[in-house]
């Protein structure tokens, strides 16, 4: 029997289309949950036929690795951009204090909260998840390039920060902390404010 081929799609359309089946399948795995959900329903919800789902993805489980990616592409532009835009309100010098950091490190920290709310039901099922070796090995991956463009960047702007890729991984769970407890956890004993204000501290004394 002939193997199937997986379809990489090169125009536009081809593109729009297998984008939509990527957000459809999300956004299902985020409501029913990943077990819960089968490819057909993911093309009914994206307007394509089953065939069509096959032609781009071996199964589900591609559709939610491709999501997983596409998330984490958005956050490295993201990060990116912020950190591109924060350069271009500093003096130009040879050496940057770490102290310059802190609007990008409030910026960062606001918009991984507004992830986490606005994509919380997939993150939960993604959390679920965790332990399944693909999906395992492609955060890990994500968490890994998300160090490496971090440590480039400062590297780049001239930011002198001993150990980065280390300070780096430990700033990455302690973000992740924060917006799990402020956006799932919600403790009614804690003051979110001054969770915040420890948090960006922290951040800016492990970075100096």
């Amino acid at each position: 029997m002939e193997e199937k081929q997986i379809r990489t799609p090169q125009q536009r359309r081809s593109i729009e289309k297998k984008n939509k089946i990527i957000q459809a399948g999300l956004q299902l795995f985020a409501q029913k949950g990943f077990y819960k959900t089968n490819t057909a329903e993911i093309a009914k919800a994206a307007g394509v036929s089953t065939g069509i789902v096959y032609s781009y993805f071996e199964n589900k489980t591609d559709i939610l690795l491709a999501g997983i990616s596409l998330r984490g592409e958005q956050m490295l532009s993201v990060i990116n951009d912020t950190f591109m835009k924060l350069l271009d309100s500093l003096e130009p010098t040879n050496h940057c204090s770490t102290d310059e950091l802190e609007p990008f490190i409030r910026d960062m920290l606001h918009y991984c909260v507004k992830m986490h709310e606005e994509f919380g039901r997939e993150h939960t099922e993604l959390q679920s998840l965790i332990y399944e070796k693909e999906v395992c090995e492609l955060l890990l991956s994500f968490e890994q390039a998300t160090a490496d463009l971090m440590s480039d960047l400062l590297k780049k702007a001239g930011f002198s920060i001993e150990n980065p890729v280390e300070k780096i991984h430990i700033i990455y769970n302690l973000i992740e902390d924060y917006c799990h407890e402020a956006v799932f956890h919600k403790h009614s004993n804690l003051n979110y404010e001054l969770l915040y204000e420890y948090t960006v501290q922290t951040i800016m004394f492990i970075l100096k």
